[in-house]
């Protein structure tokens, strides 16, 4: 582990590091003793995340206005060569880019040269949509979530290596699509909002997006390490992608404006100093303050959103525009999270404290980034005299159980479903509930023996945390959960209610059950290191006969199933969060089979794939751009060897019969099949033209 002096963000130089920290005693009024309690604090949190991921590394920095205070580094930028972790690392930030592409537009306002609160269509004439409301939606709506597109468009996204596709074809599905609602009716967060930015930004300038934002934004601010993915970095740069102690291949995030930058904490400190000097630049105007509110504010209000609290309150960019955490404290916080497949991070700016940090991580999965960005910032602030202590966690409420009034367990049981998960809640008694989740083929308990008490929330503890609450907004009904953050609540929109409909047709009754595999994945996808399941099933449920579920990697999503058999639609509204990622579902004929798209991705049916038997080999040609081959292999009884034989690149992946990836690889193979795990499937992803042999004994 490595600590670094504080030292000048306007002097500093990296060969003025030292290899050890020298403890410093604080000297402001009321400021604590101890040395840099907030970098013990960090220090102490990291430790903790390392026994549970392994191989996680961690660069986090403490900052004021004039300068870094500290900063933590740990683990191997690069295992292999030893290169250890630093202030200088780049980390990909993940969604902490959609700050700076909404930078980016405010930048471009500043200059007279774009209006945030102009349609878009004013900016991209091409652009039009299935609904035709489309036209209502501003610039201003891509940044701050409110612009009714159905989410995000993760087909080629993440990828080993750069793939200039991923925008067109994300923005032409985009195109086709429709609205989830009414632009600026509620807030919800969604990542396709900032592809279609990244397209303003370019019509208006003539740049390329990624080049703008370098010469106008990063290069002016000294951010001269910070950087877009349009190639790959050098080795030892950037802190590797690591599962089970070997690194992958360098993650290109193809979605810049969403998500694509990397960065380092110095360079992020950099951008936290501007904003706390409110838009000046070594004492210049850069950015005018005005921008700077505009971004700040929180565009939530007078809009659809359910609960008052200040959590996801987003502004142009921002998560939260007063993180309710030091927000309860009477301190504002503007805070954004970030992550991609191997990266997480957070960023954090005080500017009226003149204090800031940033968190980044990789392959540190199961650190929970949010509590210790939290944390250390609140020791930062005792530190620097703002605050007396740390805040007490809140004492139990001693909430006494109440009868609830006649009709509401009736009214409230049955079906709900978010993005990814369907709920059932049932009632066990007059004033008291199981939340249950569905997983598989089965109900598990989510929350269990929930008691109904005065204030109007089902909980199950003395301190009322969880606690789950009930509301009704616009002719639906709402599942919302409460959280304690210890001094502090949050609360959010977690489901919404399902209704029984019609009946759906007989072409989707006969369609539930079956399964389809993704047919049009980039062979690069980074996902497929983490064993992305290529299947999809569409279920029904029994209690819910008018809906059809997309099924697949552990997620159900709820469609209204029209009756000539065509399509089923996206019909949730939830705001926040848990309403994100939506899409419709068409059915596609190719070659007199069903298949279909969703979320931007082609599936084709399953059991139309050839097979190969025992004993028999055969060669597989793509013979589409961009569709994948699959064929099935049907085992025995006795242990079956797989030999793969690659005349061309390409790559493959193998998975057993429920879809859970065997291997991959971009080369010949021999492999030992478990007779218990078939029948398997493998999928050739190659170029068009491209061959490989398969023999199976």
């Amino acid at each position: 582990m490595v600590f670094r002096k504080k030292h000048s963000l306007k002097k500093f130089r990296p060969e003025f590091f030292c290899l050890l920290f020298a403890l410093l005693i604080l000297s402001c009024s009321g400021g604590s003793p101890e040395p840099y309690l907030s970098l013990k604090t960090a220090e102490l949190a990291v430790e903790e995340a390392l026994e549970k991921d392994r191989d996680a590394v961690f660069s986090i920095a403490l900052f004021s206005e004039e300068e870094i205070l500290w900063t933590l580094s740990k683990g191997m930028a690069d295992p292999e060569k030893k290169i250890p972790v630093n202030s200088e690392t780049l980390f990909a930030i993940g969604s902490v880019s959609k700050v700076f592409t909404a930078a980016a537009v405010m930048k471009l306002a500043d200059a007279g040269r774009l209006d945030p609160d102009a349609p878009v269509g004013h900016y991209l004439p091409d652009f039009v949509m299935a609904s035709p409301e489309y036209e209502e939606m501003t610039v201003a709506m891509l940044l701050d979530h409110g612009s009714g597109l159905s989410g995000s468009h993760y087909r080629g996204g993440f990828t080993d290596t750069p793939w200039a596709a991923y925008r067109p074809e994300a923005y032409e599905s985009i195109r086709q699509s429709r609205l989830k609602h009414r632009p600026g009716y509620m807030h919800v967060y969604c990542n396709d909002g900032f592809t279609v930015a990244e397209l303003v930004v370019e019509a208006v300038t003539g740049m390329a997006f990624t080049a703008y934002v370098e010469k106008e934004l990063l290069a002016p601010l000294g951010m001269d390490k910070s950087r877009y993915t349009l190639r790959a970095f050098p080795e030892g740069s950037y802190a590797a992608s690591v599962i089970g102690g070997t690194a992958l291949p360098m993650e290109s995030v193809n979605l810049h404006g969403a998500g694509g930058l990397y960065s380092t904490v110095s360079d992020l400190s950099r951008f936290a100093a501007m904003i706390m000097a409110r838009g000046l630049v070594n004492g210049k105007p850069f950015f005018s303050s005005e921008a700077l509110q505009k971004m700040e504010q929180n565009r939530t209000k007078n809009t659809f959103r359910l609960v008052d609290t200040d959590y996801l309150a987003f502004g142009l960019g921002w998560d939260n525009v007063a993180h309710p955490g030091p927000g309860s404290l009477g301190i504002r916080a503007l805070t954004k999270n970030g992550g991609t497949s191997s990266y997480r991070s957070e960023f954090w700016v005080l500017p009226e404290e003149k204090l800031g940090l940033a968190i980044l991580s990789a392959n540190a999965a199961q650190a929970s980034l949010g509590a210790m960005a939290e944390k250390i910032i609140l020791t930062g602030l005792v530190e620097k005299g703002r605050l007396s202590r740390l805040p007490e966690k809140k004492a139990a409420s001693g909430i006494q159980p109440l009868t609830p009034e006649e009709g509401l367990m009736d009214a409230i049981a049955g079906p709900y479903a978010n993005y990814s998960n369907v709920f059932r809640v049932k009632a066990l008694s007059a004033d008291s509930i199981d939340v249950e989740i569905r997983a598989g083929s089965e109900w598990k308990t989510y929350l269990g023996g929930l008691r109904y008490h005065e204030d109007g929330w089902f909980v199950s503890d003395p301190h009322g945390s969880p606690a789950i609450g009930f509301q009704e907004a616009d002719s639906r009904r709402y599942m919302v959960i409460r959280s304690d953050a210890g001094y502090y609540s949050t609360e959010i929109p977690l489901a919404e209610q399902l209704k029984k409909e019609i009946l759906p047709s007989e072409a989707w009754r006969k369609r539930t059950g079956r399964t389809w595999l993704a047919a049009d994945e980039p062979g690069f996808f980074y996902f497929f290191y983490y064993g992305l399941s290529p299947a999809y099933r569409l279920e029904m449920l029994e209690e819910l006969p008018g809906y059809v579920f997309a099924v697949g990697n552990g997620a159900w999503q709820p469609l209204m199933p029209d009756q000539a058999g065509h399509r089923a639609d996206m019909s949730l509204l939830i705001p926040m969060a848990l309403g994100r990622d939506l899409s419709d579902l068409e059915m596609v004929y190719r070659n007199g089979e069903e298949w279909f798209r969703y979320a931007g991705t082609l599936y084709r049916p399953l059991d139309s794939l050839e097979s190969l038997q025992k004993g028999g080999q055969t060669s597989l040609r793509v013979t589409e751009e961009g569709m994948t081959r699959w064929i099935r292999l049907e085992t025995e009884a006795k242990e079956s060897f797989l030999s793969i034989d690659l005349a061309d690149t390409g790559r493959w992946r193998l998975f057993d019969q429920i879809f859970e990836q065997q291997d991959m690889g971009d080369g010949p193979a021999d492999i030992a099949l478990d007779p218990g795990r078939g029948p398997y499937y493998l999928g050739f992803y190659a170029e068009s033209g491209k061959i490989m042999g398969l023999s199976l004994r």
